[in-house]
Formats: structure tokens, C-alpha cells, sequence
């Protein structure tokens, strides 16, 4: 496991991630396209309505950028919805059941133990009907973008996430963004830990907040009465995605949860010393189109000249800039910052590096190919007429001058087992449905995989005298790179024609049946079964030899099968005494011809 260790990151680029965001035109546009709805519904808010139907939305086609979907939340209710509702949860599984299992874009096996703000909640399900019907206007070749301001920010996030899980948005995730401003966080620890096993659907969404809109002191406070959240509470909610936080003095980007959470508070805290604490004194609007713009004006490099002598670690002087940009340096009034700076270096240090970069490098496909090839040369090998099926069952009890080789066989197994089982698992996560497949050399990469090391999980299995591996024993990793395999009928086809040239069964659950058709022999030779068991037996016999010789027929099936040594030649001699001399089969032709002298 040691290879698939990577390497601490080196510096932040948060500022640059943040420059790149404010100076491109999608934060404007975005914000544009909320302040246009705002003005068309502005004044027509009639205080009577129902709290739940009081989110609006449009859709917006912009030339440079694509379509934009725009929702909008009224003051008022904002305000009522915060109010009556606070910050109470409800858990996912009440959320799908009242959206009649519509919304079910996470699979029970990564993590459904999870809470969403109820009034997000409540306001997505009453437009939820109005928005499903507006995917027709989406061009497939341009860009999605969903956007929001405060609780129209939240219901601009549950859209996205619908949107990236219904089979008619199959062809816009890779340029589906959510950009939300002022909006509160969305969902509790566990909702962030399932969108974080999902690596493109967590980097589809950037949260805009100013460290003085009144939606942080909501996130951070009590609310009966405005004080700070204890830590504990905190842990109730958590933000995803990629969090930009804006002041006066600049801006700057964070990713990890537990930094922008202790971000936040750490403002809150400094607003409420300085009295800036607004409250829930909602404001009609907080202008992010006059944000942006100052920002925009702002330089893009500055404050280097600042840092002082004692940081040489870049990492920890890009994450000081970092805070110089957001302003809490000059809100703490020159007080010293380190232990902040510590904790979020310390958390930009322990996040696991392929989190970081995105889902699987090219370096791990060469890393597992260094294992793949010692077993292929180990497939090779030739010990009285054995082949590496039967050598590795019975590795452990081989002669002890094979100590070594048996020792460094077995520890590549495992590495490519644990390896690729997570490899399988977050390419569940990244394609998001169950069933899709991997692309070119991953797919081939899989099926290559699964074929070679297997049979050696097989071959461990039936040793230790256990039966039923393909219902009992088999590893839910296999099942699904086997599925995927078979879905993709071009690289199937072409993957069929290198396996006729190599030594390699096409079926990686082959000596599972073989072994299988062991047992069944050895139930019929003690005889103490009832009559229509022992048929039942032979039926099952005579299906296992029919699959045998459809993977002959059709060249899948390895000549290492057929060497005396072989597990299958060990059933096809007991096979043989049951049966009889007279006994004629397409299979016992082809032995009779081919294989008589093994028999």
C-alpha cells in the first residue's frame, strides 16, 4: 500500500482558485440572472400565500455562458421560513418519501443516514413539479448552470443534485455548476461525507457567502437566543462543495469542511466583538452584484510584502494570505492568528491526496500494473504439469524453498484486491449510476484484473473447505466490473479476441464452478442421497459440461485446464468413473480426441 501513498500538498491555492472565479464573468452573469427575477416578481408578493409556494424560478439563455437557471426566494419569506423553521432537519429518507422516491441520487451502500434543511426541504418540494418539466429547454452541447440567492441558493443546490441524478441529465454532468449566494448550509455531517464519495458531483458546486451577510450568523447562532452554537451543535451541519468567502478586503477559496466551518465561526465571533452582529434582522437584499464588482477592482496580487520572516513553509504562508484576503486579519486588529492557521493547515495536510486531485490518476493504473505483471509471469510458470490455478490452492503447504516467491505472490494479491475495491467504489461514485462503466484502458484494465486474480480468490476459498462462492464468497467489486464489461459490447468484442491469444479463461468464476462440480461428485459417490436429490446432481453435471464446452467452442477457456495436474482434470476423471466408458457427450468427445492420454 505504500506505493499508493501521495505526497503532502506543497502551497493553497485557494486565492488563485478564488482570482479565477471573480474575474470570470459566471459570477456576475449568475448573479444577474437572480437580480432580473428578483425585479420581475418584485411587489407582487401578496403576504397571505402559503409559506411553501413562495420560491420562484426561471431559466435564462445566455449567449457566452449556456442556460442558467435562476431561483429567487421573496424577503419575507425567507425571513418566516428561517424564523418557524430554524435550522431543524429532516432526514433523507422522509425528504424521498415525500418526493415519492424521486430523489434518490444516493445509493443505500455509500450513506443514506442523512439530514437536509427542512425549510430547503419544504420550498424544493412545493416547485419540484414546475422544475422536473424544465430540463426540454437544456441544449445538450452548452453548459447548466443553477443559481441562487439565500434559500433560493439552497433550492438551486437540491435541483442540481436531482438534475445530476435523473437519467435525462446523463449527458450534462460534466458541465452542470451550482452557484449559490448567501445560502445557508444544506445538510448534516452525513450528507457531506455522501456528496464527497461522488468527486465531480462535489466539485459542481461553488457557495459565494460576504462575511457580513446575516445568513453566517443564522448558521453559526442559537436561535432563541442569537448566541454562538456550542461545537457539538455545529456538527449538525456541514458545507460541500467549494466555499468562496468575500469581505472588503478580498476573497479566497476553501474546500475542507471542518476549515470552513471554523472560517465561519471565527467571523461571526470577530463580527459580534465589533458589533457588527446583524442579527436576524433579514435585509431585503444583500447586494453580491456591488460585492463582486469591488472585488473585481481589486488587485489580483498583493500582500506578499506582508507575510512575516518566519513563515518558510509556502503552504502555511499561502493559507495566512488566504486569511489577509477574507479580512479576519485585520478584524482580529493585529491579534495573532497562528492557531487558526495551524488547524487548517494541519486539515489541508490530512486530507487524503487523491480526494484532492480527483478521481483516478494515471499513476495508479501503473501501479497496479507492476502487481498485475509479477502475477502474470507467476501464471507462466510450469510445476509438474500444475497450473497457477492449482499452484496457488495449494501454495501454503508448497516446499519451504518457495517460502519467498509464495509470500511476495500472496502480498501482490491482496494490494490489487484492496486497491481495486476502492478503484470499483469511487468510479461508482464518480459516474453516479450503478451500472455505468469504465472508458477504454480502465474497462480493459478491470477485466484483466478480475481474470487473473479471481481464480486465486477462488482457489483460497475452496481451500478452506467452504462451498457457494458465487453466492457466498464472491466480492461485490467483481460483480460490478463484470457488469460493466458487459455492458460495453464494443471492448467486450475486442477484449474476447486478446483473450483467444492468451491463457487467460474468459469466465473469472470458472474454477468456482469446476470446484462446484467436484463437490457434486463426491455427493453422488457416497450414495446416502434419495433418488431425485442424485438427479438432480446429474442434471446440474450435465449443465456444468455444457458450459464447458461453450467456452471451448468458443476459444475462452485456458489450455492450462486441460494439464493432468488441473482441478478440472481431477473432475473429469471422478466425472468419468460415474458416468461410465459408455457415457457420450459433446465434452467427453472432445476429451476422447484431445485429452484421452490425461483421463
Amino acid at each position: 500500500m505504500a506505493a499508493m501513498m501521495n505526497p503532502s500538498p506543497l502551497f493553497s491555492s485557494g486565492q488563485e482558485l478564488a482570482s479565477l472565479a471573480v474575474s470570470s464573468d459566471v459570477l456576475r452573469r449568475s448573479w444577474n440572472a437572480i437580480s432580473e427575477l428578483r425585479n420581475q416578481i418584485h411587489g407582487r408578493d401578496d403576504p397571505t400565500s402559503p409559506l411553501t409556494v413562495r420560491v420562484n424560478h426561471q431559466v435564462f439563455q445566455d449567449a457566452s455562458l449556456g442556460t442558467i437557471i435562476a431561483f429567487v426566494t421573496t424577503a419575507d419569506c425567507t425571513g418566516n421560513h428561517l424564523r418557524e423553521l430554524g435550522t431543524e432537519l429532516v432526514s433523507y429518507q422522509e425528504f424521498s418519501a415525500t418526493l415519492s422516491s424521486e430523489f434518490d441520487f444516493i445509493d443505500d451502500k455509500v450513506n443514506s443516514s442523512f439530514h437536509f434543511h427542512k425549510a430547503a426541504v419544504d420550498l424544493f418540494v412545493s416547485v419540484k413539479d414546475d422544475v422536473s418539466s424544465i430540463t426540454h429547454q437544456f441544449e445538450s452541447s452548452r453548459p447548466v448552470i443553477i443559481t441562487g440567492h439565500s434559500l433560493g441558493g439552497s433550492v438551486a443546490s437540491l435541483f442540481t443534485l436531482w438534475l445530476l441524478d435523473s437519467m435525462s441529465a446523463r449527458m450534462y454532468r460534466n458541465s452542470t455548476l451550482c452557484i449559490t449566494f448567501g445560502s445557508p448550509l444544506l445538510g448534516d455531517n452525513g450528507f457531506q461525507e455522501a456528496i464527497s464519495e461522488y468527486p465531480r458531483w462535489n466539485s459542481s458546486f461553488l457557495h459565494v457567502v460576504y462575511d457580513k451577510d446575516p445568513i453566517l450568523f443564522f448558521v453559526m447562532s442559537d436561535q432563541n437566543d442569537d448566541t454562538l452554537r456550542s461545537n457539538s451543535e455545529l456538527c449538525s451541519y456541514r458545507p460541500f462543495g467549494t466555499t468562496l468567502i468575500c469581505s472588503e478586503s478580498g476573497y479566497s477559496c476553501f474546500e475542507d469542511t471542518e476549515s470552513v466551518l471554523e472560517l465561519m465561526k471565527t467571523i461571526v465571533l470577530l463580527n459580534s466583538a465589533a458589533n457588527q452582529n446583524p442579527g436576524h434582522c433579514w435585509p431585503e437584499f444583500v447586494d453580491y452584484g456591488g460585492i463582486l464588482e469591488r472585488l473585481c477592482w481589486k488587485m489580483v496580487c498583493k500582500g506578499i510584502s506582508k507575510l512575516p520572516d518566519s513563515l518558510s513553509n509556502p503552504l502555511q504562508a499561502g493559507i495566512v494570505l488566504q486569511l489577509d484576503e477574507i479580512g479576519i486579519e485585520k478584524m482580529q486588529d493585529g491579534k495573532n492568528t497562528s492557531c487558526l492557521v495551524t488547524k487548517i493547515v494541519e486539515r489541508a495536510v490530512s486530507i487524503p491526496q487523491h480526494k484532492r486531485n480527483g478521481f483516478l490518476p494515471n499513476k495508479i493504473l501503473m501501479e497496479m500494473k507492476v502487481h498485475i505483471t509479477h502475477l502474470e509471469w507467476y501464471m507462466k510458470g510450469i510445476v509438474d504439469q500444475v497450473g497457477y490455478y492449482d499452484r496457488y490452492k495449494t501454495i501454503r503447504s508448497r516446499s519451504r524453498d518457495e517460502a519467498k516467491s509464495k509470500l511476495e505472490i500472496i502480498q501482490h494479491h491482496k494490494i490489487l484486491n484492496l486497491n481495486w475495491e476502492r478503484i470499483v467504489r469511487e468510479a461508482e461514485n464518480m459516474l453516479q449510476k450503478e451500472g455505468a462503466n469504465f472508458q477504454g484502458r480502465w474497462l480493459y484494465a478491470g477485466t484483466n484484473y478480475r481474470r487473473i486474480v479471481e481464480p486465486l480468490d477462488i482457489a483460497e476459498y475452496y481451500s478452506k473447505g467452504k462451498r457457494d462462492y458465487l453466492t457466498q464468497g464472491r466480492s461485490e467489486h467483481y460483480r460490478v466490473l463484470e457488469q460493466w464489461w458487459k455492458d460495453d459490447l464494443p471492448v467486450q468484442i475486442a477484449d474476447t479476441k486478446r483473450s483467444r491469444a492468451s491463457t487467460l479463461t474468459e469466465d473469472s468464476c470458472f474454477w468456482a464452478h469446476v470446484e462446484e462440480a467436484i463437490i457434486l461428485c463426491k455427493l453422488l459417490k457416497n450414495g446416502q442421497n434419495s433418488r431425485d436429490v442424485e438427479d438432480s446432481f446429474r442434471k446440474e453435471l450435465i449443465k456444468f459440461e455444457e458450459y464447458v464446452m461453450d467456452l471451448v467452442n468458443n476459444y475462452s477457456v485456458s489450455y492450462q485446464i486441460f494439464w493432468p495436474g488441473s482441478t478440472f482434470m481431477q473432475w473429469w476423471r471422478e466425472y468419468c468413473k460415474i458416468v461410465g466408458d459408455t457415457y457420450n457427450s459433446p465434452l467427453s468427445d472432445f476429451m476422447k480426441h484431445h485429452y484421452h492420454k490425461y483421463a
